[in-house]
């Protein structure tokens, strides 16, 4: 197989973002998500990136954006790379983290209204699937989740 046959897709994670309760699409980065956004940035841009693609999370845009404007490229929003509902209701930040341990514990667990790790991993492995399809031999970052 030839290297342009290859496609390398390189995913990162989110920057440091303060849990603010109600607000899980809008919340930028910290300071220091700025600072390991721009980080990431520095590593990844000699990686020559051409395909950039994103959830539809502020902190997930903001991280890679910096990096997508030293390529020279736009960042896609793809709805279907969101971070899993955690339930139909409010999470209040005391029970937030105790809520996100027991989802993790058990990736089959949802609480009502929200979506087990097993239903976010199906839906975000089948996009991920239609980029390779789509951006074969290329050079793809993913923000996800």
């Amino acid at each position: 197989m030839s290297a342009e046959a290859y496609t390398s897709l390189y995913f990162v994670r989110h920057a440091e973002s303060r849990f603010i309760e109600g607000q899980e699409r809008e919340r930028g980065l910290t300071e220091q998500g700025n600072l390991d956004a721009k980080k990431v940035a520095q590593l990844l841009h000699k990686e020559d990136v051409e395909v950039f693609y994103s959830s539809p999370f502020l902190r997930a845009v903001h991280t890679i954006q910096r990096l997508a404007d030293l390529c020279g490229k736009s960042v896609f929003i793809e709805e279907d790379l969101r971070e899993r509902t955690l339930s139909g209701t409010h999470v209040k930040h005391d029970d937030f983290y105790e809520a996100k341990r027991q989802l993790y514990d058990d990736i089959a667990f949802a609480f009502p209204g929200g979506e087990s790790g097993i239903q976010a991993q199906k839906r975000a492995v089948n996009t991920i699937e239609q980029m390779l399809g789509e951006h074969r031999g290329k050079k793809v970052v993913i923000d996800a989740w």
